[in-house]
């Protein structure tokens, strides 16, 4: 949380000689803008945020199909969109899973995606292999929330 004074003049006009102040997020980048209009009237408007519903998920091997939830938070009346992509760990695509990689997009009001990642069941048993799900690239004034993977365990179930 942070705490800033701000003498708005008869005017409308600040009198720290600004009219708009940027809030930053945690990294770094804009998370949202606060504007200072005539009348001492303040808008303020958040940058949406996507991100992982969760950083771990486990699966059965033999469940055919995990279903990852991607959340968008903050200003929802704008369409936005993030790219997501696949990656070895300990599991191998082609034996443990299928490697994806896509865009999700959230029209205006839509807060949550599905990246759906197909799970293959190898027959053999052994480990407990795991493999990511990166999120990148968001679009559309969008940014990426702290959770912008997750680690998905494969249960053997031979």
């Amino acid at each position: 949380s942070m705490k800033f004074k701000l003498e708005i003049l008869a005017d409308g006009k600040i009198s720290a000689g600004f009219s708009e102040v940027s809030v930053k997020s945690p990294s770094g980048s804009i998370a949202g803008t606060i504007r200072f209009g005539k009348g001492a009237k303040a808008i303020v408007t958040t940058a949406p945020v996507i991100e992982m519903k969760n950083v771990f998920s486990n699966v059965s091997e033999d469940a055919g199909f995990i279903y990852l939830k991607v959340t968008r938070s903050g200003f929802k009346n704008q369409k936005v969109s993030v790219k997501y992509a696949t990656s070895d760990d300990s599991a191998l695509a082609g034996k443990h899973y299928t490697a994806r990689s896509g865009t999700i997009s959230f029209p205006a009001g839509v807060t949550e995606g599905t990246i759906t990642i197909a799970i293959r069941d190898n027959k053999t048993a052994g480990g407990f292999p795991r493999f990511n799900v990166t999120l990148s690239a968001p679009g559309g004034g969008a940014l990426l929330g702290k959770k912008s993977y997750t680690v998905v365990g494969i249960v053997d179930d031979d």
